[in-house]
C-alpha cells in the first residue's frame, strides 16, 4: 500500500448517490448492488483505522460502531447487515457478546437478528457469530457464521441463513474445518435469484513429489482447479463451476485478476486461465543441493456464462490479450461489466530439491518452500491501458465500452479498488477518495475524501475477544 499524501480525513465530503457491499473470499470477489450508502473505512488523525458510513441524502457521514467488524448494505439500499462482538469487563469478571444486527440506512432503528452471550461471568461463550453477512438478492435474508468453541480450540464453522424480519436462522451447511475461526471472511461468492448462494472451495493443495534426475526436466503441470457450487445441491445450478488461476504461495487462494464469479440476471459469470500451467526447467546439481526453476505461463482468459444448469463459453471480448488481469463486477441492471486490471506476471523461482545426487524428488508447489514463484499485479507493465467490456442482460457476449471518457479510464486504471454503483458506473476506490466513475460518459465526481481509505472495516469487534485468548 503506498503511502498516504496526508490528506486530512473530513475533507469536503459530498452528495453519496451510490452504494455497494463487497463479499471476498478465498481470493475470489463478487459484488452485491446497492442503491443506498457506502460502507468503508479510513484512517483517523490519530492513527486509527475508523468504520464510518457514507450517507446518500447529502446530510454527511456516520461513524459506526467500534465494535461492528463486519457490514454489508441490502439490494435495495434501505438497511445495512452488521456483525460484530463486544466484551464488557469488570475488575472480576468479563462478559462477551457477538451478534447479527440490521440496521436502516442511516445505521439507526437497531434490530438484533441472532445474538450469542457467554454461558455466565467470565466464562467465554460457546459459539461467536463472524464472518461477513451476505444478503439474499430480495433483501429478505441474511448469510453469516458461526464457530463453535471447545476448550483450548476452535471447533466447527458452519452457516447461519437468517430471514431478518421473522429472526428465523437455520443451518445452511458446514465450513471446510481449517483450526480458525471464520470471523473475518465468507465462502459465500455470490447469490445467485434462482440458484441460491454459491460457495467457494479454494483449490486442493498439490501433493506428492516430482521425480527428476540432474540435468533433466518435468515439462509442464496445470495450475491447481477451484470450484464454486451452491451450497444447496438441489438449486438446479448443475455441476461445479470449475476454475482454474494462478495461486497464491499458501495455495488457498486464487489472485482475484485470474479467476472470478459474479451474479448476473441470466444466471452465473465466471472468468479464469484453463490454460495457466507451471513451466519446469532443468535440475541443476551439486554435492551439496539440487535446485529447480520454475515459471508460469498464463494464456489467454476465458469467459463463461452458466445459465440452466449449463455452461456457455463466451466469444473473447475485442482486444483482451493472454494473461491480462481482470475484475469482474454485477451491475445494477442485471448485466456484469469486465475490466482490465494490470497484467500479471510471475517471476522466475527456485525449488529446493534437497542434497545432491542423480535423482531427486522435488516440491515444486509446497508452500513449505519460501523460494516458490511469485506472482504480483505487473503495476509498470508497459502498454497497459484500462478498458472496459460490458455484457448486457440476455446477451451472449461482452461488447467493447466506447463511451467512457479518458477522464474515466485514468480514474479506473488508478484505483486499488472497483465496486458498481447505480446504472452505468462504477465506485473507484484509492487511497485518499472514493469517485462515481460514469461507464457512459462524463467525468469522475467525489463521492468521500479521506486518509487511506479502504472497503474493509476498522473495527475491532471480532477481535475485542480473540484478543483475550478465549477459544485457544
Amino acid at each position: 500500500m503506498r503511502v498516504s499524501r496526508g490528506v486530512p480525513p473530513f475533507l469536503n465530503r459530498r452528495r453519496v448517490m451510490t452504494a455497494a457491499a463487497v463479499v471476498a473470499s478465498g481470493g475470489l470477489v463478487t459484488v452485491a448492488m446497492a442503491a443506498g450508502p457506502v460502507v468503508y473505512s479510513e484512517y483517523t488523525q490519530s492513527g486509527e483505522r475508523e468504520s464510518r458510513l457514507a450517507l446518500p441524502d447529502g446530510a454527511g457521514d456516520v461513524k459506526l460502531p467500534r465494535t461492528t467488524a463486519a457490514a454489508t448494505v441490502s439490494p435495495d439500499g434501505r438497511r445495512i447487515a452488521q456483525v460484530g462482538a463486544t466484551r464488557t469487563a469488570t475488575r472480576k469478571d468479563a462478559r462477551y457478546a457477538s451478534w447479527l444486527r440490521v440496521t436502516d440506512a442511516r445505521g439507526g432503528s437497531r434490530v438484533t437478528v441472532v445474538e450469542e452471550r457467554a454461558a455466565g461471568a467470565g466464562q467465554p461463550p460457546r459459539r461467536v457469530i463472524g464472518g461477513r453477512p451476505v444478503w439474499s438478492p430480495d433483501g429478505s435474508q441474511v448469510l453469516v457464521q458461526v464457530t463453535s468453541l471447545t476448550e483450548g480450540s476452535y471447533g466447527r464453522t458452519e452457516r447461519l441463513r437468517c430471514v431478518v424480519d421473522t429472526k428465523a436462522c437455520s443451518p445452511a451447511g458446514r465450513l471446510p474445518d481449517d483450526g480458525e475461526p471464520a470471523t473475518f471472511g465468507t465462502d459465500v461468492v455470490a447469490w445467485q435469484a434462482t440458484q441460491g448462494p454459491l460457495r467457494w472451495e479454494a483449490p486442493a493443495p498439490v501433493r506428492g513429489a516430482v521425480p527428476v534426475r540432474c540435468g533433466g526436466g518435468a515439462g509442464r503441470t496445470p495450475m491447481p482447479q477451484a470450484t464454486v457450487a451452491p451450497i444447496d445441491p438441489a438449486g438446479g445450478f448443475g455441476a461445479p463451476l470449475r476454475l482454474r488461476g494462478v495461486v497464491g504461495s499458501f495455495e488457498s487462494d486464487v489472485y482475484p485478476t485470474t479467476a472470478g464469479v459474479a451474479a448476473v440476471a441470466d444466471g452465473t459469470v465466471a472468468f479464469d486461465l484453463p490454460d495457466a500451467v507451471t513451466v519446469r526447467g532443468r535440475l541443476r546439481c551439486s554435492r551439496r543441493s539440487s535446485s529447480y526453476r520454475t515459471t508460469v505461463s498464463l494464456g489467454l482468459p476465458r469467459l463463461r456464462l452458466r445459465t440452466g444448469g449449463q455452461d456457455v463459453v463466451l466469444p473473447t471480448p475485442p482486444g483482451l490479450r493472454r494473461g491480462e488481469g481482470l475484475t469482474l463486477l454485477t451491475l445494477s441492471d442485471g448485466g456484469a461489466v469486465l475490466l482490465t486490471r494490470p497484467t500479471v506476471t510471475a517471476s522466475p523461482g527456485t525449488v529446493s530439491c534437497g542434497r545432491g545426487g542423480r535423482v531427486r524428488r522435488c516440491y515444486p508447489e509446497s508452500d513449505l518452500s519460501l523460494e516458490d514463484p511469485y506472482y504480483e499485479d505487473d503495476e509498470t507493465a508497459s502498454g497497459f491501458a484500462q478498458r472496459a467490456w460490458r455484457l448486457r442482460p440476455g446477451a451472449r457476449a461482452f461488447e467493447r465500452v466506447t463511451t467512457a471518457s479518458r477522464a474515466a479510464l485514468r480514474t479506473l486504471k488508478a484505483s486499488e479498488g472497483l465496486v458498481p454503483a447505480d446504472g452505468n458506473a462504477v465506485l473507484a476506490v484509492s487511497e485518499e477518495r472514493i469517485e462515481r466513475v460514469p461507464l457512459d460518459g462524463g467525468a469522475p465526481t467525489t463521492v468521500v475524501r479521506g486518509r487511506r481509505l479502504a472497503l474493509e472495516l476498522g473495527g475491532d469487534g471480532d477481535t475485542a475477544m480473540a484478543a483475550e485468548g478465549y477459544g485457544r
